[in-house]
């Protein structure tokens, strides 16, 4: 469904994903002189955490936009941080006043959903070490940022009404020629990692085992999956036989996808060439892009309807918190 809402809700939660994936090199921080670059209420924003936040959205803005366009959007990016942490600092001290308070389960199994991230426990404490961080700190910060989805949950979700028949039915007709569901294709695929910037000895290297596995499946010497779950350097696929399941077009890198989409159904593509590594593609099944009923997908459009009135809701209220705040911006921030 080709349909798309405000995204200064999601930007929201987005950033307090972000701020609980322990990620930021310390490294980066110590050499910073530090200052107040705001105040919320008296409580300071230091600029090493405000650089923090920045640096690591930054990187992965230009990782997810392919490094273009990125000079122009970083003003407005550290703005739309600077406010998030003054918002977060807001609904921090909310939660604070309101004795809303975080279970001991509920930490745990917020600190357990990204230790499962990770490998494994010792690549998780390595990171923590990594970073200077104490794993004390770590569960400080979960225990804050649960407490802020609690007060969210009472101040925003619960005073939301779920959508009527006759509001859904009415979204529907404003955006019938929206609710289209795109082609989608599913493929499985064999990596070998190999960064741009490796050197000639590297990148030989990972071309040669790629041939080499191409070579075994040209020879019939074992099944797609199979080999995937034997070779594949991606992590998240390797272990479903280098399944991906459907995707549709704008959601894999250019070079990936046109691969993709170009093959018949059984297909395997030759060795094709991304940022990640070299590829070999196996094409497990197509869609057409298909108009959808109401009746298909009234579920999507209650959530999309239910998520609109908590993000005009979410809106209203944090700007009260704000103009009931004294809030001290620095004229200095670099």
């Amino acid at each position: 469904m080709k349909q798309k809402t405000k995204s200064s809700f999601i930007k929201k939660m987005v950033f307090m994903t972000i701020y609980l994936l322990v990620v930021c090199s310390f490294t980066v921080w110590a050499k910073v002189i530090n200052k107040t670059v705001a105040t919320v209420n008296g409580e300071i924003i230091l600029l090493d955490q405000y650089q923090e936040k920045t640096e690591l959205f930054i990187a992965q803005y230009k990782k997810m936009s392919g490094g273009q366009d990125v000079q122009s959007k970083i003003k407005e990016i550290k703005k739309e941080i600077l406010n998030q942490m003054i918002d977060e600092k807001l609904m921090f001290q909310e939660a604070d006043k309101k004795k809303i308070k975080a279970s001991r389960r509920k930490i745990e199994n917020g600190v357990k959903s990204v230790e499962d991230r990770f490998s494994g426990e010792g690549e998780f404490k390595k990171e923590l070490k990594r970073q200077n961080i104490t794993y004390k700190e770590f569960k400080e910060r979960i225990r804050k940022q649960l407490m802020i989805m609690e007060l969210i949950d009472i101040e925003v979700r619960s005073k939301i009404t779920e959508p009527t028949e006759e509001e859904i039915k009415e979204f529907y007709k404003a955006n019938k020629d929206k609710m289209i569901e795109p082609a989608g294709v599913r493929v499985r695929h064999i990596l070998i990692t190999v960064n741009e910037d490796a050197t000639k000895a590297r990148k030989a290297d990972a071309l040669k085992k790629i041939k080499e596995i191409q070579k075994q499946l040209k020879g019939k010497e074992s099944d797609f999956g199979e080999l995937a779950k034997k070779h594949s350097q991606d992590p998240a696929s390797s272990k479903r036989g280098g399944d991906l399941g459907f995707f549709i077009k704008g959601e894999m890198v250019p070079e990936f996808e046109k691969a993709s989409f170009s093959l018949n159904v059984g297909q395997t593509s030759g060795i094709v060439k991304t940022k990640y590594g070299y590829h070999l593609i196996k094409c497990e099944g197509k869609k057409a892009e298909q108009k959808k009923t109401l009746e298909e997908i009234k579920g999507n459009l209650k959530n999309l309807i239910f998520n609109q009135k908590m993000e005009e809701k979410y809106e209203e209220w944090i700007k009260k918190l704000r103009d009931k705040a004294s809030i001290k911006i620095s004229d200095n921030i670099e």
